[in-house]
């Protein structure tokens, strides 16, 4: 099949998520069940029933954590339905996904994020790749808009004051509205290339420093929404964990004035005394694997709560650690 959208993903997760929204976007028709067809469970090899749910039942279910977390990252069906989607995709996972969007139209390509930004995806319409072509020839003279528009209102003003009394004031447009597009026309027009350079420049570069700070708070809240899962009876780090690891210690390294509390949880099952040694053991590992990365130890703290605290989800979700950032 000949392709009709290409996505452009950040993160291989975000790739699959725009994916999915790709083939809605090419099928209005889509329902839960044609979804549910178009992309198994068995492409995920975590997962045995639908890759989506319902968000409202996964948050009650403590479930949320194995799904995409933000509200803009949810899958919406043409007939309004909300989903939640699975968030985490190995490569061989991955590559299946991007095999089986090729037969619905949809190819893909991936880029890998910088550091604390949250994975995005575009969809880009094949059809009109020369529209989109067209437009950023012309973008150079958006500054232009604010002229055109004031010259518009000012003729329409004066040929309708023309069939107005001698005594009638029109006023169609108000002072305020026009004199503050007359000023930013005027500084615009007014301005030389180099001068009009450095103004986007500037202005470009306060934008990126909002967006950089934005990005920061959001990881920091993601981080502390995070926990890292064990095997029953054991502090033994998983290959599951490495992206959580990676992702935290870049953080600290970018946040050197910042510290981590790592605190360990063990399921009620067993003597409390073991649970409690078991907890610290699983915190422990986790601020061992961070100071092999190059964080400093006094950046970490380990620390035990046993099964004194539980966590909602059941046992599973009691053996492992979470995180706060301080």
């Amino acid at each position: 099949m000949d392709a009709k959208i290409k996505v452009h993903g950040k993160a291989q997760s975000r790739t699959v998520l725009g994916i999915v929204n790709a083939y809605i976007a090419l099928n209005p028709d889509t329902d839960l069940a044609k979804l549910n067809e178009a992309f198994p469970a068995t492409l995920h090899s975590g997962k045995k029933d639908s890759l989506f749910a319902d968000p409202d039942e996964v948050i009650k279910e403590g479930k949320l954590k194995d799904y995409f977390e933000h509200e803009d990252e949810r899958v919406t069906l043409p007939n309004g339905t909300v989903l939640a989607m699975v968030e985490k995709w190995i490569k061989d996972d991955y590559d299946k996904v991007i095999e089986l969007a090729k037969g619905y139209g949809i190819i893909a390509v991936t880029e890998s994020t910088g550091a604390f930004e949250r994975g995005t995806y575009e969809l880009e319409y094949l059809d009109k790749k020369e529209e989109e072509k067209e437009c950023v020839d012309c973008s150079w003279k958006s500054w232009l808009k604010p002229l055109i528009l004031l010259a518009a209102l000012l003729i329409l003003a004066f040929l309708l004051c023309k069939f107005c009394s001698k005594d009638c004031e029109c006023n169609l447009v108000p002072a305020t509205t026009t004199e503050a597009v007359a000023q930013t026309a005027n500084a615009d027009a007014g301005l030389t290339a180099e001068e009009l350079a450095a103004k986007e420049a500037q202005e470009a570069a306060e934008k990126a420093a909002k967006e950089a700070a934005e990005k920061t708070a959001a990881l920091k809240k993601a981080i502390e929404g995070k926990s890292i899962r064990f095997k029953k009876a054991s502090a033994d780090l998983t290959a599951d964990s490495d992206d959580t690891i990676n992702t935290i210690a870049e953080f600290l390294k970018a946040n050197p004035n910042s510290t981590l509390e790592v605190i360990g949880h063990a399921s009620p099952e067993g003597p409390a005394e073991y649970n409690q040694i078991l907890s610290e053991k699983r915190a422990q590992a986790v601020v061992d694997s961070l100071i092999k990365k190059g964080i400093p130890a006094s950046q970490l703290e380990a620390k035990g709560v046993g099964a004194g605290q539980q966590i909602s989800g059941g046992d599973d979700a009691n053996r492992s650690v979470e995180f706060r950032i301080k």
